[in-house]
């Protein structure tokens, strides 16, 4: 509320003042002089609607008050003049003390301006008739209990105008800062806000994530199944060799048999082979799966220093409403009795502004949890990553083993036609691919133990993964509560 506000207001309770002192007035003018009231009738209906048209229309509003005192004062002499009587005088007190409804010391002092003119005026032309009972010393008491009673107003009017300054000069911080705590929580609010949502969205990619790590351990199970299956074959393709190296050195006239056994040979080095190709893609799989967790670890990470910056903003935030209040109360305290209720909503704001400061440092120790944990998880993945690329050398080389075994199983199967003159290189052949499966069935059980090896890591990377996926929903958790909060 402005001061234009208060003076339009007063100007209104002035205006109806005015026309009660007119009926007044005229009521009086009716009992003493009956002849004189159609022209205080006229002079005062005049002078009262222009006073009420400008105080509707709100024009000329700082000037309204120098008019009524006018107004008044014209009143006051038609009355004195007409109903000749001290008590009509006395009309004269009543217009200054209506003057001090303004609160201004102006009117009061245009008022009391018009008060001693007239107590002279009508001392002068109304002596033996309004002021018969008094001597020649009476003007100078009359004027003197004019100037007391209006400088008492006087002095009432300057402290009531200082007093409303005041008032109004405290309303409006009080209204400023009223605005900037509502701009404060509608920032705060958005920020929550953007918390929650930026939270959902992490909890769906994490969620993603656990499934991705339940199923990996799966995949392994299988390719070490697989490979066991390659190792119980390569056994049995070991023994194979060593029954046909007896029989070349038993009879050379095992040629049919060794035909049969170089065809068996031939399908299980091809279903070696398949296997150990399957083998390849599956772990070329479980890499592609790895490097996306990979991914989605490095895109958490990034996101968690995202939240970790709105909470700093919020602290940020905190601590400038905690600021505030406290300047608000200070405020508050130095007004006294006025400010308590202020004090109340500045003490209510510095209590949100704290709950809201430790609500900010859980969730960046929980964020914080959740980093370490991330953390880890990218070592396990790395080391994860290093093992499969082990796997895939393996395979590689595995695959080429089996190549090689296929073509020396084919140069068998064209051996044995020419059994007789091809025993001794035949047998020095099949002593070779013995050698060579030794070493391949080495090899598949060293792929066996790192596969197993990365399955342990994959499973303890799945755990990892679901304490990830517990911390951040209860992070969504204690969001969702922030958030309601800052609603209420």
């Amino acid at each position: 509320m402005d001061s234009h506000m208060v003076l339009h207001r007063r100007n209104r309770l002035l205006v109806m003042v005015l026309w009660f002192s007119l009926l007044l007035g005229v009521a009086v003018t009716l009992i003493t002089n009956p002849g004189q009231t159609p022209i205080l009738l006229t002079v005062g209906i005049v002078i009262a609607t222009i006073a009420t048209v400008c105080t509707w229309k709100r024009w000329f509003t700082p000037y309204l008050m120098y008019y009524i005192p006018v107004c008044l004062a014209i009143i006051s002499y038609m009355l004195i003049s007409t109903a000749v009587g001290f008590s009509t005088y006395l009309i004269i007190y009543y217009s200054i003390a209506v003057c001090t409804l303004y609160s201004n010391y102006r009117p009061i002092l245009l008022s009391s301006i018009f008060a001693l003119i007239f107590t002279n005026y009508f001392f002068v032309t109304e002596r033996h008739t309004i002021f018969a009972q008094f001597d020649d010393t009476g003007l100078f008491s009359l004027n003197l209990f004019v100037i007391l009673i209006a400088g008492a107003l006087l002095a009432t009017g300057v402290f009531s105008e200082r007093l409303q300054k005041q008032v109004i000069m405290r309303h409006q911080e009080l209204t400023l800062a009223h605005q900037r705590n509502d701009e404060l929580l509608k920032h705060i609010a958005e920020s929550v806000h953007g918390l929650g949502t930026f939270s959902s969205d992490l909890k769906t990619n994490i969620d993603s994530a656990g499934l991705v790590s339940k199923e990996m351990p799966l995949a392994f199970a299988e390719i070490s199944r697989s490979t066991e299956s390659v190792g119980s074959s390569l056994v049995a393709f070991s023994r194979s060799l060593a029954v046909l190296n007896d029989e070349i050195r038993t009879v050379s006239g095992a040629a049919v048999m060794l035909s049969h056994l170089s065809s068996s040979s031939a399908e299980l080095t091809e279903e070696g082979s398949r296997r150990t190709s399957r083998l390849g893609e599956e772990v070329d799989r479980i890499r592609a799966i790895i490097d996306q967790t990979s991914a989605m670890i490095h895109d958490l990470n990034e996101r968690s220093e995202n939240i970790g910056g709105i909470i700093d903003v919020i602290r940020e935030i905190s601590n400038q409403t905690q600021l505030l209040a406290l300047n608000a109360a200070i405020e508050a305290a130095r007004i006294g009795e006025q400010g308590q209720g202020f004090e109340v909503v500045a003490s209510e704001i510095r209590k949100l502004s704290d709950h809201t400061r430790q609500s900010a440092e859980r969730i960046a120790d929980i964020l914080q949890a959740v980093q370490d944990q991330s953390k880890l998880v990218t070592r396990e993945v790395s080391m994860g990553q290093q093992s499969i690329s082990v796997v895939q050398t393996l395979s590689r080389d595995m695959l080429e083993s089996q190549q090689e075994i296929a073509a020396n199983t084919q140069q068998v199967a064209r051996s044995s036609q020419e059994l007789s003159a091809s025993v001794l290189r035949l047998s020095d052949v099949s002593r070779t691919i013995a050698d060579e499966m030794e070493s391949l069935s080495a090899m598949t059980e060293e792929n066996t133990a790192a596969i197993q090896e990365i399955t342990a890591s994959i499973e303890l990377q799945d755990r990892s993964m679901a304490e990830i996926v517990q911390r951040y929903h209860h992070l969504n958790e204690l969001t969702g509560r922030l958030e309601a909060g800052m609603n209420r």
